[in-house]
């Protein structure tokens, strides 16, 4: 396997977790679960909730988009990235009355 660099983007409450709009990271195992649990490491502590960026949970809390393709909850986890992927990271927008 070799590694991939995928252009991550931060939408909303993302961006303010990690203070930036977008950036690149290098997977070794180019999974969608990988990048996640990559920025679970680096963000998790951030995040008041503490699960925003955890694997598997953020699956509930963020929607995900490989170069502008909605993936759905059952295809995100073990969707390979190629190299120069864009990935879109927007959170869910929960709440009510």
């Amino acid at each position: 396997m070799r590694n991939v660099v995928v252009e991550v983007e931060y939408v909303s409450s993302l961006y303010i977790i990690t203070g930036k709009k977008k950036e690149k990271i290098v997977l070794f195992n180019p999974k969608i679960h990988e990048l996640m649990e990559e920025l679970s490491k680096k963000y998790g502590h951030k995040s008041k909730e503490g699960s925003v960026l955890k694997f598997p949970q953020s699956y509930n809390h963020i929607y995900v988009y490989v170069n502008g393709k909605f993936l759905k909850y059952s295809e995100a986890p073990e969707t390979t990235l190629m190299n120069e992927d864009k990935v879109t990271l927007i959170p869910a927008i929960v709440g009510g009355c």
